[in-house]
């Protein structure tokens, strides 16, 4: 299924799975990474893709914004590590923090197209 806003766009390839993970910190952690996407470039789009398998879930944010630079990539999850004017520097590392304490991953990267990708996986 696929779903779109002017300026997100949804898509949900995925059966019915139940994850373990505390609903409220995870809405925390998934307003936060779209916020960075929107935050990402003038008339940013932000796309957040769902999909299951019989093992895990993956939740991926991506952004048509410019991407990660090598060092972001690198420096990830350090507190006060930011390239916001008005940013702490610490909504990257809070997220990173609720996603393992949840005994997931989340990883980092550039998507192909350009922007910056954001891959959450968590045990079903």
């Amino acid at each position: 299924k696929e779903f779109a806003l002017s300026r997100i766009k949804l898509t949900i390839g995925t059966e019915d799975k139940k994850i373990s993970i505390d609903k409220d910190t995870l809405m925390q952690v998934l307003i936060n990474l779209i916020k960075n996407g929107f935050e990402s470039t003038d008339n940013a789009v932000v796309h957040l893709t769902v999909r299951t398998d019989k093992n895990k879930t993956d939740i991926i944010i991506e952004d048509n914004g410019p991407g990660f630079t090598e060092e972001k990539l690198k420096n990830s999850f350090e507190p006060f590590a930011t390239t916001k004017k008005d940013g702490s520097g610490l909504g990257l590392v809070i997220s990173h923090r609720i996603v393992n304490d949840h005994n997931g991953i989340l990883e980092l990267s550039n998507s192909e197209q350009g922007g910056g990708r954001v891959t959450i996986t968590l045990p079903n």
